[in-house]
């Protein structure tokens, strides 16, 4: 890693969520992790019912501002807490046309 480079902490449910939502192993699960947060574009890039669905994702089961970045990348929405990922959720096949 350099030193530019983030160090991304994976909270134990974000772990359970990635193995049990997406089927990735806790090392392919860190590299999706950093992926999603270096290169993953932000809810504010985009408009119309993918963005209405990102915020309804954000206040779901979260305090509003512990949940301070949502990530979007390889179709899948990773909600930070600073540096800390604290769950994913894949996105819906019907708004996937609306990530391009």
């Amino acid at each position: 890693m350099s030193e530019d480079t983030p160090s991304i902490n994976i909270s134990s449910h974000a772990e359970q969520r990635l193995k049990q939502r997406l089927g990735l192993p806790i090392r392919a699960a860190r590299r999706a992790a950093l992926n999603a947060y270096i290169r993953g574009a932000r809810h504010g890039d985009f408009k119309g019912p993918l963005r209405k669905y990102i915020e309804r994702r954000r206040k779901t089961g979260y305090d509003e501002n512990s949940a301070d970045d949502i990530a979007v990348y390889a179709g899948n929405l990773y909600c930070f807490a600073g540096t800390t990922l604290i769950t994913v959720w894949p996105v819906p096949e019907k708004l996937k046309s609306m990530m391009k």
